[in-house]
């Protein structure tokens, strides 16, 4: 009886740990034009990356989920930089100083992180959680958008992105 229980519990927590695939949106829409600073002070702005996937992702340093994908985001980056997908994370609300403390204290990523102090990507983006996160096309399309945390770097996933680039090339 113990056995068979443990055999319910085991098989539902896999099951419950299973990565659901990215949703492509019903009706695509470009992806508003942007112009943001990184850590440095570059601008960086969408026309820069013309004729690149793109994974957009908003995040904050007080957000759990965000904090939580970024490491998947940079394992992402890594695996795909060679089919030329770029991963940006747009931090909302937060100076270079506090996002910098942070990735010393708490994690450091390679991929590069842009900055939007005043939040102008809420209303441009219509952003209504964090993260929330946009996979787009080479032309500038927004093709998916994932609201909550992902595992960025799983399988299933990283295909369907790889497929997005495969439509590039």
């Amino acid at each position: 009886m113990y056995k068979l229980l443990f055999l319910i519990l085991f098989s539902s927590t896999l099951l419950a740990t299973e990565v659901e695939p990215l949703q492509p949106l019903t009706t695509t829409r470009p992806a508003p034009a942007f112009n943001f600073p990184d850590r440095d002070g570059v601008a960086h702005t969408l026309q820069d990356y013309a004729g690149q996937v793109l994974v957009v992702n908003f995040w904050a340093t007080w957000c759990p989920p965000c904090v939580r994908e970024l490491p998947a985001l940079d394992r992402l980056q890594q695996q795909l930089a060679a089919d030329g997908v770029v991963v940006l994370g747009v931090n909302l609300g937060e100076s270079a100083e506090e996002i910098d403390t942070f990735l010393q204290r708490v994690v450091d990523v390679e991929f590069t992180l842009l900055l939007d102090p005043v939040m102008h990507a809420s209303r441009e983006w219509g952003i209504r959680g964090l993260p929330t996160t946009y996979i787009i096309d080479d032309h500038g399309t927004i093709l998916f958008e994932v609201l909550g945390d992902k595992h960025w770097d799983d399988p299933v996933i990283v295909e369907q992105i790889r497929a997005v680039t495969a439509s590039v090339n």
